[in-house]
This record gives structure tokens, C-alpha cells and sequence, in this order.
């Protein structure tokens, strides 16, 4: 029972998804270091049927450009800067 009532609650935090369009998240890797995991920009939500946001279109910066793609919201990790800040746009 405690075991399910843990999954409930987990399952919860990603109803009220409080990753917004434009915002900078760095996408967790278990193949990598911490210090090795990429920083990206989201750039799209995107809804299930049930209108839950349960994956996100990131751009992630490399060397040979920039590519856009699909990542699931378990995997990202925001970081807190505002994306209304002023200051870090210039």
C-alpha cells in the first residue's frame, strides 16, 4: 500500500508541470557523469490525450549546430533562472 501511494504522489508532481516554453533544464543521463549532462532550452510542451504535459521538444546547443529533440519530463531537471529575467537575456 505505502508503495502505491508513492507512485500516486510522484505521478502528481507532473500534472502541474511548472517547466514553461523558453525555460533552460539539463536533460539527466544515467550513461554519463553529472557533471557531463547537457543543458538545453525548452522550446515546445507537449500534451498527452488527457491534456497532461508529459514531454517537451528541447533544443540542445552542440558543436555542429543545434538539434531539436523529444525528451519525456521524468529526464529534466530545471534549472532556476527565470525566464522573465531581463538581465540574462542581453
Amino acid at each position: 500500500m505505502i508503495g502505491l501511494r508513492e507512485v500516486a504522489n510522484r505521478n502528481r508532481l507532473y500534472e502541474n508541470c511548472r517547466i514553461r516554453n523558453g525555460e533552460l533544464v539539463i536533460i539527466k543521463d544515467e550513461q554519463s557523469k553529472r557533471s557531463f549532462w547537457k543543458m538545453c532550452r525548452v522550446i515546445e510542451l507537449i500534451k498527452s490525450k488527457d491534456g497532461i504535459v508529459r514531454s517537451v521538444n528541447v533544443r540542445i546547443a552542440s558543436s555542429n549546430g543545434t538539434t531539436i529533440q523529444k525528451r519525456p519530463l521524468q529526464l529534466l531537471i530545471p534549472l532556476e533562472v527565470n525566464v522573465e529575467d531581463e538581465s540574462l537575456n542581453t
